[in-house]
């Protein structure tokens, strides 16, 4: 056939074959659309089942594609993240999207007559082939021709017919010897093909003359009793009256041996499916597992320790420039506020008696105490008279000797480095509990007196994660030095957070707010104006702003 010819159809035969119910399986007229017994439509489309698994396994495929898309968001999966995500969350939409439309659409007219033909091919091989010649005038070009190889597939079916017709013709044979009437397709036959549209009904008639003579038993496997049972002349279950659509005929004295055939051949059926269905399950479950076998272990890593990537490198650092210091940070931290400062007072800074902090202040992230997810980076203003404003090697070893005093194997590491252009002491620590991990630098300006201080730490599980960022602060910081002397009392601008009184001396704190004057203050307190100023170092009561922080000795009531 060229590509120009258009696919043949064999000519039609039995155009007037009955048609089956598909609900109740009776014979209807073809002229009829709906069954005469039940009022089922005999030319239905895609039944409500067929249409919900359609959209049950595209919303399957579409759930799987998610669940990859979300194993790569976690970083488990070592492809290019960002094109597979969105390759993955959009085949998802696109799959949803397709099976949606072939389960919502209408089923073609075509298809309705293929779907049709397809239901009698075993029933009514005439009704079969009529349907196929109507799929095939309707259908589209490029459907035509598969529909036309099942027009000749059921064409030839029906051409054996005419053999089988012989072979029952033979079988029959005795019946007219034991005076039964022959049938007259059988006295006829003269070696001249039978005309093909009464194939059919003189078939049947010789079956059931087999069978009323007691000659052949109908037999089959009946699926509402999950038995093999004996079968009327109308395919039905003589228990329950359910139409079989498989049959066979038996001789009686064989009809106990093919009932255990059947029943046997239907359990090994059954076994296959329940096989079949077993490892479409355990498929379903592998492919589902896969993705999450990849997600949970990244849930349970993130919930021990910090994710380094957002921490460590952040998309836009930022810059902190407070005071004496400025330094580049993660865009994700927080710097340290008042109430942080606070608290550092009360809990980490409680140590080292000695000195007074004229400024603290930094960044931090998760929190100030030792979670899993916490880390925090700060600096200090540091006055003490001890301090000599410059670091030889006999006053290294001094601060050495001291710190080794002092901390004992919780030091892990010391040594005398530079530091913003100035002599520092780096040393990586534990704290008390040993599970704080410190990385400090105290920095001495030229300035007796004074010392700059930086200190990040985090929790010491957590430390490795959290070390990009922290080297990230320690190499950008800048320090500018002071050019007073080191003992005059700081200006209130200047003084993010004040000295801290000897810890002997008890004290509170108190944030000014708007509107408040240092003498009220005090006298709230039960302390006086110059007590108060003395302890913040203020020299002018009128200078204060809001949001300051004052320490308020308790000693003095």
């Amino acid at each position: 056939m060229s590509v120009s010819e258009e696919p043949q159809m064999p000519p039609s035969r039995g155009s007037r074959a009955a048609v089956l119910c598909p609900r109740c399986h009776a014979r209807n007229n073809p002229e009829l659309t709906h069954c005469g017994a039940c009022g089922a439509d005999l030319l239905p489309g895609c039944s409500v089942l067929e249409r919900l698994a359609l959209l049950a396994f595209g919303a399957l495929l579409a759930a799987g594609c998610m669940v990859l898309a979300a194993a790569l968001a976690r970083g488990n999966m070592d492809l290019p993240v960002t094109g597979w995500q969105i390759a993955l969350r959009v085949s998802a939409v696109l799959t949803l999207l397709g099976f949606l439309y072939e389960a919502l659409k209408r089923t073609p007219e075509y298809e309705k007559y293929e779907r049709r033909a397809q239901r009698h091919l075993t029933a009514v091989p005439e009704r079969a082939l009529a349907d196929l010649i109507k799929a095939f005038q309707l259908a589209p070009r490029e459907r035509k021709a598969d529909i036309g190889r099942q027009g000749g597939s059921v064409l030839a079916l029906l051409d054996h017919l005419d053999g089988a017709l012989e072979g029952l013709a033979e079988v029959a044979a005795p019946l007219q010897g034991d005076g039964a009437p022959p049938h007259p397709g059988v006295s006829k036959m003269d070696g001249q093909p039978p005309v093909e549209a009464d194939v059919l009904e003189r078939i049947g008639t010789l079956q059931q003359q087999l069978v009323d003579s007691g000659y052949r038993e109908w037999v089959g496997y009946c699926p509402a009793c999950r038995a093999a049972v004996l079968v009327d002349a109308e395919h039905r279950c003589a228990r329950c009256g359910t139409w079989l659509k498989s049959v066979s005929m038996v001789r009686p004295d064989e009809r106990e041996r093919a009932l255990a055939h059947l029943a046997q051949k239907q359990r090994t059926r059954q076994r296959k499916q329940s096989v079949f269905i077993a490892l479409a399950v355990v498929a379903l479950l592998v492919c589902l597992a896969l993705p999450l076998a990849g997600i949970l272990p990244g849930l349970a890593r993130s919930r021990a320790t910090p994710t380094p990537a957002p921490t460590a490198t952040p998309s836009a650092p930022l810059v902190y420039q407070e005071d004496v210091f400025t330094f580049r940070y993660p865009g994700s931290w927080q710097r340290i506020g008042p109430s942080q400062v606070s608290a550092l007072l009360d809990t980490s800074l409680q140590e080292g008696t000695s000195d007074t902090y004229l400024y603290i202040g930094g960044v931090y992230t998760g929190g100030l105490d030792n979670c899993s997810t916490c880390a925090r980076c700060v600096v200090k203003v540091v006055s003490n008279g001890t301090l000599p404003g410059s670091l030889s090697a006999a006053q290294y070893e001094a601060y050495h000797q001291a710190s080794v005093q002092e901390l004992g194997a919780r030091l892990l590491q010391q040594r005398q480095v530079e530091l913003a252009s100035m002599p520092a002491v780096e040393s990586l620590y534990l704290d008390p509990g040993g599970q704080a991990k410190a990385w400090e630098f105290t920095i001495l300006p030229p300035l007796p007196g004074r010392a700059y201080r930086l200190t990040c730490s985090s929790r010491q599980d957590a430390y490795a994660g959290f070390e990009p960022a922290f080297r990230q602060i320690v190499s950008t910081l800048q320090i500018a030095v002071e050019t007073i002397p080191p003992t005059p009392v700081p200006t209130p601008i200047r003084l993010a957070t004040p000295r801290r009184p000897p810890t002997s001396v008890p004290f509170t704190t108190y944030t000014i707010k708007p509107g408040d004057v240092l003498g009220q203050i005090a006298k709230d307190f039960g302390i006086t104006m110059e007590a108060l100023a003395a302890a913040n170092g203020i020299e002018d009561p009128d200078l204060i702003q809001p949001g300051q922080l004052l320490t308020i000795p308790l000693t003095s009531r």
